[in-house]
């Protein structure tokens, strides 16, 4: 009687263990047959330790009685063969729920995958609609000749536009040219275009710009020369080889914006904030970047020559190959900078701090330099001081006023 209670008792928390692993999905098979695998389970793996605990038990009998031989095998080999059949059993049924759960696990990852896509092509046909309506409520702000700026009906028809311009998703977009997936933005980049295409007044046009994000707008090879932006939000957004010729783009944020190949020339740039950005290859000549931050961005093979970038930080920036002849350097941040082969003659470097730079290979042939030039590179950390030192030697400016003499570097003849 006993022993039959033990034997229900056991079923019963065998059922229960095995309704807890199908709810718990362990192992993982996606059927409706959850709960009987997991009972199945949990039945052979008791009946497979049951039955160990007996040819343990028989083992021990078997060792311990006199009246057997040594000769005689303590667990026979019926007991033998069922307990390879058993194990058997539960490594079939483990790999078998292994492979299952793998293969379902790889059609519903393929199945979200479209899933995914599906509602990638719906939103997409969302924000083209939505282009849409912005367009047209743009031609109504500029149809309303008879409304005044900060007039209730052009402020009416900016909050729209600001509203819905804001409602606009950055979207994962496949770039066949770098053969990679992207997170960029195409209405955003359209309605930026709209918007300074038009003939609204310039403070609705400027209050939108702020109120609005375009970051990560994909802009590539965009025509926006000589247009005002100032302020706008354009970190990360794709400028590549984009005409921005003259363009006003004072205290914007453009961190980690790819302008490599842009046309930045007599650009505006003061307190921009370059962080991170790509511009390599980039024409900034005689572009104003009083105070820009260019921390961290890439500036290799840049055209800067004749640039303004006094008080601008260039901590950790790459200058490889870059021109910067003639340049404003004035009172700048160049700590851990990347000069290699950099083209530093004529640029003006008074006030500058440089530190843990490589100036080795840098030309900076009648650069300007404050007259403790040697001194003030030996404080820091730089690197490559011997081979600049034996390359050039401060002179006084032969051309500069006795008052404000002025020091130049000038080739070293030995």
């Amino acid at each position: 009687m006993k022993h039959r209670s033990l034997l229900l008792l056991l079923v019963f928390l065998s059922a229960l263990a095995g309704w807890f692993m199908g709810y718990v999905k362990l192992p993982y098979i996606d059927t409706s047959k959850d709960f009987l695998l997991g009972f199945v389970a949990c039945m052979s793996a008791f009946c497979w330790f049951q039955f160990l605990r007996w040819l343990w038990n028989k083992r021990s009998a078997t060792v311990n009685s006199p009246s057997v031989g040594p000769a005689a095998h303590p667990f026979g080999a019926k007991g033998l063969r069922l307990f390879f059949i058993l194990s058997f059993v539960l490594l079939a049924m483990a790999a078998a729920g292994l492979y299952i759960g793998r293969t379902l696990q790889a059609e519903l990852k393929a199945a979200r995958g479209e899933l995914a896509s599906l509602k990638q092509s719906a939103s997409v046909d969302e924000q083209k609609n939505k282009l849409g309506v912005l367009v047209e409520l743009i031609r109504a702000l500029d149809a309303a000749t008879a409304l005044q700026a900060g007039s209730t009906g052009a402020t009416d028809l900016e909050n729209r536009i600001v509203e819905m311009g804001a409602s606009l998703s950055v979207q994962r977009e496949w770039d066949p040219e770098s053969r990679s997936y992207q997170e960029l933005s195409a209405t955003r980049g359209m309605l930026l275009l709209a918007l300074v295409n038009t003939a609204m007044d310039s403070n609705s046009l400027s209050k939108i710009l702020r109120r609005v994000s375009f970051s990560s707008a994909d802009l590539r090879n965009a025509d926006l020369r000589g247009k005002d932006l100032r302020g706008i939000d354009l970190s990360y957004a794709n400028l590549k080889n984009a005409q921005l010729e003259g363009l006003r783009l004072d205290h914007a944020g453009l961190r980690g914006a790819s302008l490599e190949g842009a046309n930045l020339e007599r650009a505006s740039l003061v307190g921009t904030n370059l962080i991170s950005a790509t511009l390599s290859w980039a024409k900034i000549s005689g572009a104003n970047l009083h105070s820009a931050r260019l921390d961290s961005a890439d500036l290799s093979n840049a055209i800067l020559d004749k640039a303004s970038l006094n008080y601008a930080t260039l901590i950790q920036t790459t200058l490889h190959n870059a021109l910067l002849a003639g340049a404003d350097l004035s009172n700048c941040f160049l700590w851990g900078t990347q000069f290699s082969n950099v083209n530093l003659s004529g640029a003006k470097l008074t006030g500058v701090t440089i530190s843990g730079a490589q100036l080795a290979d840098a030309n900076m042939q009648d650069a300007i330099v404050p007259e403790n030039w040697a001194d003030l590179l030996r404080e820091e950390a730089n690197f490559g001081l011997d081979e600049h030192f034996k390359k050039y030697r401060v002179v006084p400016d032969s051309l500069s006023i006795r008052d404000s003499l002025i020091f130049r570097l000038a080739p070293e003849f030995r």
